[in-house]
C-alpha cells in the first residue's frame, strides 16, 4: 500500500514538472497574432558542411511571406541565393513556424527574445558543431 501510494505521489511530481516546462516553452514563444513582435528582419550565421560557414538573412511578412538570402563563404566564391516563398505557423508546436519548399522547408522556433532559432523538422534544436543553438538575430 505504501509503495502504491509513494509511486502515485512520483506520477503526480513528474507530470506537474512536465506541465510547467511546456507552460515555460510556451510563454517564451512569441504567438502568430503578435505580428508586431515576429514579422521584421533577421539575420545570423549557420554551419555549412562544404564550406566555412552559411551567412543566413530572412525578411518575414505579417502576410506569411518571407524572403530568405544566402551566402556561402570559403574558400571558393559562392553567387548569394535569395528565394521567396511561403512559410506556415506549426500547429504541432508552440511557436514553430514552416518555410516552404523553396526555403527546404526549413523550421524555426520563433522567440520572443528577438530570435529566430534553427529547429529540426520535429521541433528539436538544431545544434552547431560546438553545441550552441543555431539562430537568427531580428534588425
Amino acid at each position: 500500500m505504501l509503495l502504491r501510494i509513494y509511486c502515485i505521489f512520483l506520477l503526480s511530481l513528474l507530470l506537474a514538472c512536465n506541465q510547467n516546462l511546456s507552460e515555460k516553452k510556451s510563454a517564451q514563444a512569441v504567438k502568430m497574432q503578435e505580428s508586431s513582435a515576429w514579422s521584421g528582419t533577421y539575420r545570423g550565421v549557420l554551419p555549412c558542411a562544404d564550406c566555412n560557414r552559411i551567412e543566413l538573412e530572412i525578411v518575414l511578412s505579417e502576410d506569411f511571406h518571407y524572403q530568405m538570402k544566402t551566402e556561402k563563404v570559403g574558400s571558393i566564391q559562392f553567387s548569394p541565393q535569395v528565394v521567396r516563398g511561403k512559410f506556415k505557423w506549426r500547429l504541432d508546436g508552440v511557436g514553430l513556424i514552416q518555410l516552404d519548399d523553396k526555403g527546404d522547408n526549413m523550421v524555426f522556433f520563433v522567440g520572443k527574445d528577438g530570435k529566430l532559432e534553427m529547429r529540426a523538422n520535429d521541433g528539436r534544436a538544431y545544434p552547431n558543431y560546438k553545441g550552441e543553438i543555431c539562430h537568427l538575430n531580428k534588425l
